[in-house]
């Protein structure tokens, strides 16, 4: 079973406002009878309470971050797209055409469907790529390179 993100912790849609994110973590902390300025570590015992706790304050650490949540939302992407399940097919990225405007690269499905990987996508390591149309995924092939080792 895979892990909970950092927005089902806290209960709200990928989509939400800060705001909306916000209140919630806020009525997360009181619905654990916990005020907002509680210290885990004063928990005692309750390893189960202090284990909520974190969870709920690292989620909002990260969400309530508009640079950590837009990270966040690139590695949870780049994971869903990581998940193992049947591939169609095994594409090189060289095959695949580029748009430099968008920075997309894209790949047609024998359905009509496309294809689609971002520069983020690659960065974060993404492989396998479902299509816009139907169930058949792809897994692309290639080699990240570090822009430090370059220079």
């Amino acid at each position: 079973m895979r892990e909970p993100s950092l927005y089902d912790i806290l209960g709200v849609p990928e989509d939400a406002t800060r705001d909306t994110i916000w209140k919630t973590y806020q009525r997360q902390l009181l619905q654990a009878s916990v005020p907002a300025t509680f210290d885990a570590k004063d928990a005692g015992n309750d390893t189960a309470l202090r284990a909520q706790l974190e969870a709920i304050r690292r989620a909002w650490a990260v969400l309530g971050d508009p640079d950590a949540r837009s990270s966040y939302d690139i590695e949870l992407k780049a994971d869903r797209l990581r998940q193992s399940a049947p591939m169609d097919v095994a594409v090189d990225l060289d095959d695949m055409a580029y748009d430099e405007e968008t920075g997309v690269y894209s790949y047609a499905c024998r359905c009509s469907g496309e294809y689609q990987l971002t520069e983020d996508d690659l960065e974060a390591g993404a492989d396998l790529i479902n299509c816009s149309q139907c169930s058949l995924r792809i897994r692309v092939l290639y080699q990240c390179v570090d822009d430090a080792a370059q220079a």
